[in-house]
């Protein structure tokens, strides 16, 4: 499995809680396709073409996009502990893809082009009336 790393910038408020994310890739010539949803990167979506430069720890220290796909991103915020996985079925139904941070109740979803954006609506609607909250750090539909 290969990656990209980013450094993040963790506020004063301690968000994001970790310093580093690391992104599954793919590498072709023409630069590396993103494999997986990020958490906390804004600006990218599953299927991106993007040309990264490292620094000489190996992080990303500057990244264009050539390509962007026609996947969006959407994080979800749970509130507190609450169970939301019957919201999380009824997007993986839609043929969405979810990566979870099971310690902050944070889910990471790629929304494939394929998904109208009326059924996520729906669903994230459903998902703020349990209390969650929704961000769009990569909208494409």
């Amino acid at each position: 499995m290969q990656e990209i790393s980013f450094r993040l910038t963790v506020d004063q408020d301690g968000w994001p809680p970790v310093s580093v994310e690391h992104l599954r890739i793919r590498e072709i010539p023409e630069g590396v396709v993103v494999e997986s949803v990020p958490f906390f990167v804004t600006g990218i979506s599953v299927g991106d073409l993007l040309s990264v430069e490292r620094d000489v720890e190996g992080f990303v220290e500057h990244w264009e996009t050539l390509q962007k796909s026609e996947h969006s991103s959407v994080w979800l915020m749970g509130n507190g502990s609450k169970d939301h996985s019957e919201i999380l079925n009824r997007l993986l139904i839609l043929k969405c893809n979810i990566e979870t941070l099971t310690s902050l109740n944070f889910h990471a979803v790629d929304v494939p082009n394929t998904v109208q954006i009326a059924q996520i609506d729906e669903v994230l609607a459903d998902f703020q009336k349990e209390g969650g909250q929704v961000a769009y750090p990569s909208f494409r539909h």
